[in-house]
């Protein structure tokens, strides 16, 4: 499919799917224009556009059912290194204050979590010695009922001697 047309600068251009080299198309764009090599090098970035591009120049295919909007290149405003300086301290100061905030969120997430710790260590602790507790008292009954059944097969023996 070759879809071609003009943009707002009266540059040609075509858009073929299987056309890689765009830098011949857009040679030959220049050249279409009446401009010789050494005039487009010599085009520098402080080159300005017009403002407004007169309404002749509006891209518009009839024949496709999208509309091609053109991009107009405005120079911008004029810088001014005051006011860039005191906007880049004021950043600055807003994303430090953001870091030191983020810094005490931090903080005092740490702290929550070690609480939470402690207190889960405790109460891990406390079952631990519960545990130990019921140990101990398992092997005293255990300890006292082999005693008791000792004492029980020693008076067996007895009646039978």
């Amino acid at each position: 499919m070759n879809k071609g047309g003009k943009d707002c600068y009266g540059l040609e251009f075509n858009v073929n799917n299987n056309n890689n080299n765009k830098c011949d198309d857009l040679m030959k764009s220049f050249k279409n224009m009446g401009e010789t090599k050494s005039d487009t090098y010599r085009m520098s970035r402080y080159d300005s556009f017009p403002e407004h591009p007169p309404e002749d120049e509006f891209c518009d295919d009839d024949e496709d059912d999208e509309s091609v909007e053109c991009v107009t290149m405005v120079p911008g405003s004029q810088r001014n290194p005051k006011e860039e300086a005191k906007i880049r301290k004021q950043k600055e100061k807003e994303a430090k204050k953001k870091r030191k905030q983020l810094v005490k969120e931090c903080k005092k997430k740490a702290k929550d979590i070690e609480k939470e710790y402690k207190k889960k260590e405790k109460e891990r602790q406390k079952k631990e010695k519960e545990r130990m507790k019921k140990i101990k008292e398992y092997e005293k009954k255990k300890l006292k009922q082999e005693k008791q059944c000792k004492k029980e097969r020693d008076k067996c023996e007895k009646e039978k001697e």
